[in-house]
């Protein structure tokens, strides 16, 4: 008799799941299993799988009972097949997988599961992330991490950085494989996977208090080595090419979140804390294929998931979504710290102040939350010393939003300046590959000239390359006049194409090898050394921005789509300026800004300060 597809029978309640127990068999056999259903309070053991769901068109056979299948995706059958018992060990593991255990065509079972997951996951024997079969010498790349980690331990003593670590040619004066070895591109084969970027990575693999098991094929590796590997690349203690940056580096960037994740998730009573937007803005890389997600699938792992209230619910549109909960996220908190995640670019109708999390903004966020850095090591600068703006001070102003019209209002705000210069977007990486940045730099500093002084105590010279870095140095420190010799070095090495410095600055921002072109005397490696360091800086401030100057002669950085005659706004309590556009004696929310010698609270004691405070809204 033919096969028959598997038809779902109703849950008997809202506190059961379904469980797969796979038949053992050999990598060669087919999938056997039956589906059972449980009562999450009195569940036996099992495991529950994360894993990159697949592409759905190309389904293989799930065989159920005597006579019943489903056709699932090949990732989840490479999954199944490698967790289940081999016929040797003639066992039977119960499973949890939400691309069997859910009906996914029932909207409301679906919503009702995936409120449940955060429970699922906690409640499991195990959590295992399986990141795909054995393939491109998989399991050598994950032995070679775990032996890289090892290697790095045994030298975490020092905190100098070895510039060998970065020449090819050297690693074997320190004791790694020469960079022709197999195991460098095995390891960058297993660091390209795509599970780190899926949005759902995050709740399935932070919810045990203990991290997952990670399985690749039949090997496994504690969950932590791979996001060491790639932190201990973007710091320089391992050689940098691990960490690609550009067009591949999605999965590096989210396994560093991962990792920063996992260590800070739980406080110290095992209790949740962080908060729903701080995890919204790490994990902007992560991708889901339903944008109602990029929400659903943190709720589990917010600490104020009870206090926003938000429900799990499929039948919204994502646009409502994503503008309820930036309304609950602003009452809530009576802060304006959302505003910071609004990107140039939106994919779907939302309000000017709501942000669209399927869209990361190209800049680096002025108020982008810090994660923790991988316990042990030696690290010169802590959280404590970033310099954190607090542009509004600690005035308060009181914020409302009118779900009708979807506009928020601050009772208080000062319309602070207009701006009359934009420039062109500084595209930092592009640039430094040729001429471009001298060309930007000039015409910039040429148009500051002009201005004559500066309001601020700085010189002319002095607040413009302070301002480029947006005030902040590599480091993510208060920048002072000594960082001048950065810029000095920078702003030569640019008038020479970067010629002889272009491969030092460090790979984790250039997207290039660091493997050739370092030279040996002391003081080139100390020149290279302050070009770099100024890039950095330049990375976390002008670069994908625009620079600007004022009516009243402020320098400023402002979001890429600012134009002139757009204006400034200062509200008491927030921790950045804000470019707004005139709408209908309204207005509309271009993004942040960052504006030399306002961004302690100095606005806020200029004799107009006060006289100038009104109402505003954006829509």
């Amino acid at each position: 008799m033919a096969p028959i597809q598997y038809q779902y029978s109703k849950l008997e309640s809202p506190n059961h799941i379904r469980l797969i127990y796979l038949s053992s068999g050999d990598p060669h056999e087919p999938l056997y299993c039956t589906i059972q259903h449980a009562n999450l309070k009195d569940a036996p053991q099992y495991h529950a799988l994360s894993y990159v769901w697949g592409d759905s068109r190309k389904p293989k056979r799930l065989q159920i009972g005597g006579n019943h299948y489903l056709d699932i995706t090949l990732s989840l059958f490479h999954a199944l097949r490698d967790v289940r018992a081999t016929r040797a060990e003639r066992m039977c593991y119960a499973v949890w997988a939400d691309g069997v255990c859910i009906n996914q065509a029932d909207l409301d079972e679906r919503a009702q599961q995936v409120s449940m997951m955060s429970s699922i996951y906690r409640q499991s024997t195990h959590i295992i992330t399986y990141i795909g079969p054995e393939a491109d010498n998989s399991k050598l790349g994950l032995d070679f991490a775990h032996e890289l980690c090892s290697w790095e331990h045994r030298r975490r003593d020092s905190i100098t950085l070895d510039p060998r670590l970065q020449m090819s040619p050297k690693w074997t004066e320190l004791g790694l494989p020469a960079p022709e070895n197999p195991k460098w591109e095995a390891l960058q084969s297993v660091l390209k996977r795509p599970w780190p970027g899926r949005a759902w990575i995050v709740q399935e693999s932070l919810l045990g208090i203990d991290p997952p098991i990670m399985v690749c094929g039949r090997s496994s590796v504690h969950w932590m080595v791979l996001c060491q590997t790639v932190a201990l690349a973007r710091m320089g203690r391992l050689p940098a090419a691990l960490s690609p940056r550009g067009g591949e580096d999605l999965a590096a960037r989210c396994l560093v979140n991962l990792g920063g994740l996992r260590q800070g998730i739980w406080s110290e009573k095992r209790e949740l804390a962080i908060p729903l937007l701080t995890l919204l803005e790490i994990c902007h890389d992560h991708q889901c294929s339903d944008p109602r997600d990029k929400i659903f699938s943190l709720l589990g792992v917010a600490s104020d998931r009870d206090a926003l209230g938000i429900e799990v619910n499929y039948r919204t549109t994502i646009s409502d979504l994503y503008t309820e909960t930036a309304t609950r996220i602003v009452e809530q908190y009576q802060s304006l710290d959302i505003l910071s995640a609004i990107g140039s670019e939106k994919n779907f109708d939302l309000p000017s102040w709501v942000p669209d999390w399927t869209k990361k903004p190209r800049a680096e966020s002025f108020v982008k939350p810090t994660l923790p850095t991988p316990r042990g090591l030696n690290v010169i600068n802590s959280v404590n010393n970033v310099y954190k703006y607090q542009t509004g001070g600690n005035g308060k102003t009181s914020i409302k939003i009118n779900r009708v019209l979807k506009t928020l209002t601050v009772d208080k705000a000062v319309i602070f300046d207009e701006i009359t210069y934009i420039s062109q977007k500084l595209d930092v990486v592009p640039m430094l590959e040729g001429r471009g940045m001298s060309e930007w730099l000039r015409m910039n500093l040429k148009h500051c000239v002009r201005l004559g002084s500066y309001p601020a105590p700085e010189t002319l010279e002095d607040a413009f390359w302070m301002t480029l870095i947006a005030g902040k140095t590599h480091e993510s420190t208060e920048a002072e006049s000594q960082f001048r010799r950065e810029f000095k070095a920078f702003f030569d090495a640019a008038s020479d194409g970067f010629t002889g410095v272009r491969k030092w600055v460090p790979s984790d921002y250039l997207g290039t090898s660091l493997t050739e072109g370092f030279g040996t005397a002391s003081a080139a490696y100390s020149r290279h050394q302050l070009v770099g360091n100024f890039g950095i800086a330049l990375l976390g401030g002008a670069d994908q921005r625009a620079f600007c100057t004022s009516a009243g002669g402020s320098m400023g950085l402002a979001p890429a789509q600012t134009m002139e005659g757009d204006v400034i706004c200062v509200i008491p309590g927030a921790r950045v300026p804000y470019v707004l556009r005139e709408d209908g004696g309204n207005y509309k929310l271009v993004g942040e800004c960052y504006v030399h010698g306002i961004m302690k609270g100095e606005a806020l004691d200029l004799p107009r300060f006060e006289s100038d405070l009104r109402e505003v809204s954006l829509t």
